[in-house]
């Protein structure tokens, strides 16, 4: 079947007469997979409709594509095959000093699948997910199949905040609690479908420890040359640097006009360097972080029993399906996300990318975060996060379109 530039034809697809037993399905097992059981075979029934692909398919994809993403990178293609009824998701891995081995990559993808099943239940689908483990740059990780179904599949209540779901990295309103009843409905949402495990703290004393390990995380960031390059990289100053749709919008910091333009003043090195040695100001913008950690309601910690690649793409599915709970709550969320990345990182003990004075630091850092959180070393650390009331942004983060990202049964 030819390729398409990014369209799919107006073409009607005959869906045959069959019932399917919706399950995950585990192929080409290897060690980072080996950890999942498939979930209970569901029946289903057949409609036998016929569907148009083209305005079924483009909508499901612009859903998908409002996953969460490090530094909005979208690391994710996809390819139909109209035969088979199946949508391919290739992922893309990322050269990135902070996240060398791609733990956000697969929580992003497995994030993608989560909306994808959400936005076709909204359609009328069931879906099974055919997981994939290889180790090429761009490689296909997950096989998604769809059937019409005359009953309305699960998660449909959150399906109107595929579209409202952001990231706060405003403060939040200081002192105003999550009632009990929400806090009990967030922790089920965030772990029942894939088996994560979720913790929240709401005592003052312990938001106040996480506070500070993170200002001390953040003063390493900013203190390193190859993250502060990354980092300030990926942040646009420009409506020319924001035209491929990638990457973090200065409007999305929370930051304000004033806070946007001394960040741009810090984008060199070389002045930050020089600033960072004689007014110290690594520590001085790690106390934003500190304070921002400091005004939330609660800290949510997001985990798998194992560390596996595959134990990553699901805990994305529960995180996104988590953070749709509290989009839907009226509450905001933003990731404190170099906590995780660092302390997986320092479990490796060598060749780890950090200074002998970081990793001191570090490990100190995270012996204490295992006081806070009931979490081992062989535990997947997924994302540890802000949560409370505040005021939303008025404009998301911007996403490639259709057409960019979705081809017609081609190679990726």
């Amino acid at each position: 079947m030819a390729g398409t530039e990014g369209g799919i034809d107006n073409k009607k697809l005959e869906i045959p007469q069959l019932s399917w037993s919706s399950k995950f399905i585990l192929t080409k097992a290897d060690d980072d997979w080996q950890s999942f059981s498939a979930a209970a075979p569901r029946e289903y029934e057949n409609t036998g409709e016929r569907v148009d692909l083209k305005k079924v398919i483009n909508n499901i994809i612009e859903d998908a594509v409002r996953a969460p993403s490090g530094f909005n990178r979208q690391p994710w293609k996809f390819v139909l095959n109209e035969k088979s009824n199946s949508l391919d998701i290739y992922m893309k891995k990322a050269i990135s000093y902070l996240d060398p081995d791609n733990i956000g990559v697969y929580i992003s993808i497995g994030a993608v699948i989560e909306n994808i099943r959400i936005s076709a239940g909204n359609n009328g689908f069931s879906t099974s997910c055919e997981y994939f483990s290889k180790k090429e740059e761009k490689c296909l990780t997950a096989r998604i199949r769809f059937i019409k179904l005359k009953i309305e599949e699960d998660g449909q209540d959150l399906y109107s905040c595929i579209n409202k779901r952001a990231t706060n990295r405003r403060p939040f309103i200081p002192f105003k609690k999550i009632p009990l009843n929400i806090s009990d409905y967030l922790k089920e949402e965030g772990s029942i479908r894939q088996n994560s495990k979720l913790a929240f703290i709401s005592d003052k004393k312990d938001i106040n420890k996480i506070a500070v390990i993170a200002k001390k995380v953040d003063c390493i960031r900013y203190g390193n040359m190859n993250m502060h390059k990354e980092f300030f990289s990926k942040i646009h100053f420009s409506k020319k640097e924001s035209g491929n749709r990638k990457g973090l919008d200065k409007k999305h910091l929370g930051l304000g006009w004033l806070g946007c333009l001394f960040f741009s003043f810090l984008k060199p090195w070389k002045r930050m360097k020089f600033l960072n040695k004689y007014i110290k100001m690594n520590h001085l913008m790690a106390l934003s972080t500190y304070f921002l950690v400091k005004s939330s309601a609660s800290i949510g910690f997001l985990y798998r029993e194992n560390s596996t690649t595959g134990d990553f793409v699901k805990g994305g599915e529960d995180l996104e399906h988590l953070w749709l709970a509290v989009t839907k709550s009226g509450l905001s969320l933003q990731p404190i996300g170099s906590l995780l990345v660092f302390f997986e990182r320092i479990k490796k003990s060598e060749n780890n990318g950090f200074t002998v004075e970081e990793n001191r630091v570090l490990k100190s850092l995270y012996e204490e975060f295992k006081t806070i959180f009931p979490v081992s070393d062989k535990n997947g650390l997924v994302l540890v996060f802000r949560v409370g009331y505040g005021f939303r942004l008025k404009e998301l983060s911007l996403r490639r379109p259709v057409k960019e990202v979705l081809t017609l049964d081609v190679q990726y």
